[in-house]
């Protein structure tokens, strides 16, 4: 990765009904300290405000925000779908219902270039609807 300049990070979500708490994702992604090239998100057929949260950040986004319509397809597929229409070098997936730490796709860059790897796994940190600690994982 190092001299070929930024690396295109795709984010990759699925969602279906996430309304409660997408937002907050959302904004996470939105805050990195590395910008994601894009995020994809696949949308399986949602019966609350899911549609409304996404076309209201996207409108304000600070890269590209595409989504795919489907009728439930079902959580692989619907991520799936989400990732075969990603065009990023990097591929980060988001949980709908996650909040991630401003560093998140920094650090996993670093690590994939220094040890010169394909997959970064990392540990999370259990929270509740404050994001106040639960336990770590």
């Amino acid at each position: 990765m190092s001299g070929d300049g930024p690396v295109p990070v795709s984010v990759v979500m699925g969602t279906y009904n996430g309304e409660r708490h997408l937002a907050a994702q959302l904004q996470s992604i939105a805050n990195q300290s590395w910008l994601p090239a894009e995020l994809v998100i696949g949308e399986d057929g949602s019966t609350d405000a899911t549609l409304d949260v996404i076309e209201t950040f996207r409108r304000h986004a600070p890269f590209e925000v595409r989504t795919l319509c489907h009728e439930r397809l079902g959580v692989g597929e619907n991520f799936l779908s989400a990732l075969e229409a990603s065009t990023g070098r990097v591929i980060a997936f988001a949980d709908q219902d996650d909040v991630w730490h401003p560093a998140k796709l920094e650090i996993s860059l670093r690590a994939l270039e220094r040890f010169d790897a394909d997959l970064v796994w990392h540990g999370v940190y259990v929270v509740d609807e404050n994001l106040g600690l639960k336990k770590s994982g």
